[in-house]
Formats: structure tokens, sequence, C-alpha cells
């Protein structure tokens, strides 16, 4: 690395595609968490501000394979839940058993209930109406527009 200037150095990392950008990534996170540390605030903010900076929407050193992080984030995600699910044991959950069997259908049903208005409020669906649950409200469409809406927390409707 010594002799190797700065520039060229990036212009390597980006031309490693995926794995230069998660070089680009860890070394941004491990330096936010050092700057945190110094400032005696919690690590996550450090690596969250260190992320932004190296984000697609901001000017120096940024990622270049979005969409290919943006799975990786996915599948993390879905390994971080997968890994709390094997923490639990039933005779952990055991007291709160009765909010889980009684809150969890309520939520539902009012999850639907909510998204099927937002439905009627933006389109007025009817019976080739289909409805998919997310985790930021839902989808919603019409089979014979081959349109899909996705809702957000106000009334608005981003086509798909």
């Amino acid at each position: 690395m010594i002799g190797i200037k700065p520039t060229t150095l990036i212009a390597r990392m980006k031309k490693m595609g995926i794995a230069g950008d998660i070089i680009i990534i860890v070394v941004a996170a491990f330096i936010g968490g050092l700057i945190a540390q110094q400032f005696k605030q919690p690590l996550i903010i450090g690596y969250i501000l260190a992320v932004v900076l190296v984000g697609p929407y901001t000017g120096g050193i940024t990622v270049s394979g979005i969409h290919e992080i943006e799975m990786l984030a996915e599948i993390r995600i879905a390994l971080l839940l997968f890994a709390l699910g094997l923490e639990f044991s039933f005779k952990e959950l055991k007291p709160i058993r009765k909010i889980a069997v009684i809150g969890t259908p309520i939520q539902l049903v009012l999850t639907i209930a909510g998204i099927l208005r937002k439905g009627q409020l933006i389109s007025n669906p009817g019976p080739d109406f289909i409805m998919a649950l997310d985790d930021s409200g839902g989808v919603i469409g019409k089979r014979d527009q081959g349109q899909f809406c996705k809702l957000s927390n106000s009334l608005g409707c981003e086509t798909l």
C-alpha cells in the first residue's frame, strides 16, 4: 500500500465489485465507530453515519453496487431474525402468552382493515383487487391494469 495514490486505490476497489464495496463499508464503519467512541456516543451512531457517508447519494467515496448491497442487507436481516429466534425459549415466552395469543390476531385484522380502507380511498377496488402485507403498510393493485401501488403512511400511493 505504500506508494499507491489514494485515488488509484479507490479506483482499484471499485473494479473489485461487491468485494470492494464491502471493504469500503467495513472501513467506514470502523472509522465511524472510532469517532463515536471518542465522543462517548454509542457505536451504532458512528456506524450509521459512516454508512450514510459512503452511500450512493453522497459525494466522495461511495459504493457502486447498490442493488447487491441491498440484497446482502436483506439476507443479513433474515439471518439476524433467525438467530434471535434461536435465542428464545418457550419458558421465556410463557409470561406473555396471553398478550401474544390475543394481540396478534387483533393486529392482523386491524392491519388488513386499514389497508383495505386505504385501497378503497385510493382506487375503489373491486373483485380483481390484490392486497399483500409488508413491513411498511401494504401493497395493493388491480390485475386488469397490471399495476401495483405501495401504500405509505399518508394516503399517497407509489406505483411499483
